[in-house]
């Protein structure tokens, strides 16, 4: 007859190996001088990085709250430049060269015609920008013998010559 052995429960199994038992190692007590001495300093030595450390984590705070500052400010934040209005013209202009928004303001004037002389005729250009004297910059030109009438746009220039005083028209 055979016989099936079958294994014991668990936690009930025999040790295979045994560690002799050895007594921790003894830690001298302080004495009672050394130990209020202690007890007084908690606080484990400090490393030579904390000072490094602090630093970097003031700087980080700092710069988390500048941005914090800017973004919240939004563009509330951004001095925004201040513009000079456009010139608003009051008389007359002459004979000349007028740069519109600076010199003269945007808008329409009119003439009534050429000033007496040889030459009777009021011409008039408007051009791009300052310069004005290149021949591709010019945006419209006219010549009269009567009455003329010009719409300017800020950032052109005007010229007019032997024409009498420009008025703005309201």
């Amino acid at each position: 007859m055979s016989h099936s052995q079958q294994p014991a429960p668990f936690g009930q199994q025999p040790l295979l190996y045994a560690l002799p038992y050895a007594p921790q190692p003894s830690v001298p007590r302080p004495s009672a001088s050394r130990s209020s001495a202690l007890s007084s300093s908690p606080r484990p030595p400090k490393s030579p990085h904390s000072v490094l450390r602090i630093a970097v984590g003031v700087a980080c705070a700092l710069l988390v709250l500048g941005l914090a500052v800017v973004v919240g400010n939004g563009r509330n934040g951004i001095k925004k430049a201040r513009t000079k209005p456009a010139p608003t013209l009051t008389g007359t202009l002459g004979q000349g060269r007028y740069l519109v928004g600076k010199d003269i303001a945007a808008g329409a004037y009119r003439t009534v015609g050429p000033v007496p002389s040889d030459a009777p005729l009021c011409s008039w250009a408007r051009s791009k920008g300052a310069g004005g004297e290149q021949p591709d910059s010019i945006i419209a030109r006219g010549a009269s013998r009567g009455p003329a009438r010009v719409t300017v746009h800020k950032g052109e220039t005007f010229e007019t010559h032997g024409c009498r005083e420009w008025t703005p028209v309201r």
